[in-house]
């Protein structure tokens, strides 16, 4: 079964948005819609569109920050922490090849195609509502400890394949305006950590405008491209000025990131994925990738793309996980 479930003490308001930077009002997700120019929704639509139906269409990122204000604190020491330490370098077009194992949360969804989670604890996965098409969740599985896709299960003996017991999309999801692009499974059996496989935290946080986050993927680095078979990173940073580019943004529920030198871009492939932050050594999930330019590469048209905001889902979250 396929499980639509809402968070009465949760309440989204829709006739205004918090900015960022500060507090005041800006107009509410519908007014932004109003005024968004057709060719732009025809952009970002087509682009959505195309990446529910079609298993090679769909992409990721994620994210670390600097500097963040949190709310609430991580409420475990334990999760966010790798026994495999990643590394960073100059960025590149199209990212660079992770460590193995470095990112021990990432898992890999297959249903009819392909998309990212993020392991939060040992029985559930966060991922987008936009990558589920199916409503029996033994048709799922989950691939945790994973980094090289092109080999077999034999020969990368840190993987857990893992079965969904349950699908819980979020109540209030919208393929048309894609909002609410977030849903959570819940496994069969438990994941079992290891050096492998962790979970990441669940943030406190909002990430502040113009800090950096971290992006990982098998996803493509332009359109059309195929999936790459080892996990790749990049960095980017959130971006305050999203409504510039996506005038029906909300940004109390989505994230904008984007490369401000032009050099980096993932594209098909990563859809669910995370996007990260590091706070005092604990990395937290503070997206699910959501949706970009149907003309993924950032270096050619510089949009942004968008991530639907975990902080806003916490209540609905927690009250899955605890019901």
């Amino acid at each position: 079964m396929i499980y639509i479930i809402s968070d009465e003490i949760f309440q989204f308001n829709n006739d205004s948005a918090t900015d960022w930077s500060s507090s005041s009002e800006v107009n509410d997700t519908s007014s932004r819609a109003s005024n968004e120019s057709s060719e732009s929704a025809k952009t970002r639509r087509h682009w959505n569109l195309e990446n529910i139906l079609r298993n090679d269409r769909r992409y990721s990122l994620r994210e670390e920050s600097e500097g963040i204000s949190y709310t609430r604190p991580i409420p475990s020491d334990t999760c966010g922490r790798q026994q495999i330490a990643p590394k960073f370098s100059e960025r590149i077009f199209g990212g660079f090849e992770a460590v193995a194992h470095s990112w021990p949360w990432q898992v890999l969804y297959q249903e009819n195609g392909t998309c990212g989670g993020t392991l939060i604890n040992q029985n559930y996965v966060l991922t987008a509502a936009h990558c589920i098409s199916t409503e029996d969740p033994s048709l799922i599985t989950i691939i945790a400890g994973i980094h090289n896709r092109d080999l077999g299960d034999a020969d990368e003996s840190s993987r857990q394949k893992l079965q969904v017991a349950e699908i819980f999309v979020h109540p209030d999801w919208n393929a048309d305006t894609v909002i609410n692009d977030i849903a959570l499974l819940r496994l069969a059996e438990p994941a079992n950590f290891n050096e492998y496989v962790q979970p990441a935290c669940l943030p406190g946080p909002d990430p502040k405008p113009d800090s950096e986050v971290v992006l990982i993927s098998w996803g493509a680095v332009k359109t059309g491209g195929g999936t790459h078979h080892v996990l790749k990173q990049t960095q980017v940073r959130v971006i305050e000025n999203c409504e510039h580019f996506w005038t029906d943004i909300n940004k109390e529920k989505q994230i904008c990131v984007r490369d401000p030198s032009l050099n980096s871009a993932v594209c098909n492939g990563n859809s669910g994925g995370p996007l990260l932050q590091e706070h005092s050594g604990q990395w937290v999930v503070d997206g699910v990738t959501s949706f970009g330019h149907r003309e993924c590469e950032m270096i050619n048209h510089n949009m942004p793309n968008v991530y639907t905001r975990v902080s806003a889902y916490l209540p609905w979250i927690n009250g899955i996980m605890h019901k």
